[in-house]
């Protein structure tokens, strides 16, 4: 079955709604790593080959769980020549999970693997589930707005989770 290693917390400590990052190393007998597991695929796509990720946040002792789909990354490294940009690939992809809380406190967190071998969270247990803390407020004024979404008043708008409109630039 598949191991997690080489845990590594990107940004800790965010505010509400800022984000929090992991990444880590799997090893797995999944062949396609930027795809979703399925016993089951499509005409032509290979049945196991690929690999599901997520991370399983809870502020609430695992009474909810909120899963958040983890995805392969490919760190690069940016320069620019000219009026050209070249980005040359640094290491080997590693996965991550991107999560952006909407509560203050105490989050705790676990990652779900599932590949042709089998389904594995790591930390085994809820009781041995990973920890961050989430402060109040951010000090970026667009961020503390929330997520965006569809107006509650009227649904050919949006707006943000703190009820502000959300005001596009567009054509």
């Amino acid at each position: 079955s598949a191991k997690v290693s080489n845990l590594k917390v990107v940004s800790g400590s965010p505010a509400v709604f800022e984000k929090y990052e992991v990444q880590f190393e799997v090893q797995t007998s999944a062949t396609s790593l930027d795809m979703p597991y399925t016993a089951n695929p499509p005409a032509g796509v290979q049945a196991g080959a690929g690999i599901t990720v997520n991370g399983l946040f809870s502020n609430d002792g695992w009474k909810t769980t909120i899963t958040q789909p983890g995805f392969l990354y490919q760190p690069y490294q940016h320069t620019a020549s000219g009026d050209k940009d070249h980005f040359v690939p640094t290491g080997k992809p590693v996965f991550a999970v991107r999560f952006a809380p909407k509560a203050a406190g105490a989050w705790q967190y676990r990652l779900s693997i599932q590949d042709a071998q089998g389904s594995v969270t790591y930390p085994a247990t809820n009781q041995s589930a990973l920890t961050f803390n989430v402060g109040a407020t951010s000090g970026n004024a667009y961020v503390s707005r929330g997520f965006l979404g569809v107006s509650q008043n009227d649904s050919r708008y949006f707006q943000f989770s703190n009820g502000a409109p959300f005001v596009g630039v567009g054509f």
